[in-house]
């Protein structure tokens, strides 16, 4: 058999994604980033629950040998960045959720596995485990290899190079993949990672003395009412909860916004002294719901946020 290139990076990327489970064992899932022209997210993003008790997050990027390296370069810094916790990283899940929407199959295969949790909860969770980037290429690019060697905390720990070959003859093609990438989860086993607990100090710490006061009037007055419902401190927010998601509060160091599980219009009949924001389909689809955001920066009119909220929990 003689070797044959492949003929473009979408070649090599459709024969990875027909053929996850052979790559990748039966314990995966994957979803494909068809939006061709966002460069800064990865072309596919795979989660592995060989470890149902610690899913972890791999990120796929798509290379020809022969593709100029700085593109490159940019693309797995940026998922880098993200990775390691900066400001790139919300907004990362939160187009991470969109491509896994966009898959109602693989979404639906998703959810079975992931109990109450929603599908943002479930990938912030998966950060604590730090994903890796797995760069699949038709041959090593000594490129590559520099940054491993030059940057050992970050490509050198971060970065899993496979590449992927295609021999043909007449009739046949076979593929060789090196390192095999079972190898790649399993070559080192790392210290066990204990999940954090969030709590709501986590996000009161650094807010003002206005934000602190207006959530704990509206979590005490909805208490009086139903004590059975759960404030649940997240990384992201803190979501109210009753048999189901009810809002999410998400604390900036001035402002309180509440996502509130409520179509808009029905909201905005409700609410006359506070902003209420538009989310877009996509946003809602994150929350699981019909939705809107309440902006909150000032002790007066909570009555009307508190009403609200009641009326969503009776639903």
């Amino acid at each position: 058999m003689l070797e044959r290139k492949f003929q473009s990076k979408k070649e090599l990327e459709q024969l990875v994604v027909l053929n996850y489970k052979e790559f990748f064992g039966d314990r995966t899932l994957i979803f494909q980033n068809n939006e061709a022209s966002d460069e800064f997210f990865p072309d596919v993003c795979l989660l592995d629950f060989s470890d149902f008790e610690k899913p972890r997050m791999y990120l796929i990027v798509f290379a020809l040998s022969n593709e100029d390296f700085g593109l490159m370069y940019a693309r797995i810094t940026h998922f880098i960045a993200a990775i390691r916790g900066n400001h790139h990283q919300y907004e990362f899940l939160i187009k991470h959720c969109d491509i896994i929407e966009a898959d109602n199959e693989q979404r639906d295969s998703l959810l079975t596995l992931i109990d109450d949790r929603n599908i943002l909860e479930f990938l912030s969770d998966t950060m604590v485990n730090k994903p890796e980037i797995i760069l699949i290429m038709d041959g090593m690019k000594s490129d590559v290899q520099l940054m491993q060697e030059t940057y050992t905390d970050t490509w050198g720990k971060l970065v899993k190079p496979v590449v992927i070959k295609k021999y043909c003859n007449d009739e046949t093609a076979i593929y060789t993949l090196s390192p095999v990438v079972i190898a790649i989860n399993t070559v080192e086993k790392k210290k066990r990672t204990e999940v954090v607990k969030y709590t709501e100090d986590d996000h009161l710490n650094v807010v003002s003395e206005t934000v602190r006061t207006v959530y704990f009037e509206i979590k005490s007055a909805l208490l009086s009412v139903d004590d059975s419902i759960a404030f649940n401190p997240k990384k992201y927010y803190i979501s109210l909860r009753k048999n189901k998601n009810i809002a999410f509060f998400q604390f900036r160091k001035k402002v309180l916004s509440i996502v509130v599980c409520n179509p808009e219009e029905e909201t905005r009949t409700l609410i006359e002294h506070h902003e209420i924001k538009s989310l877009v389909p996509s946003v809602q689809k994150f929350w699981n719901s019909d939705c809107c955001t309440i902006v909150i920066d000032r002790l007066e009119n909570l009555e009307e946020i508190i009403e609200l909220l009641k009326t969503v929990i009776l639903k």
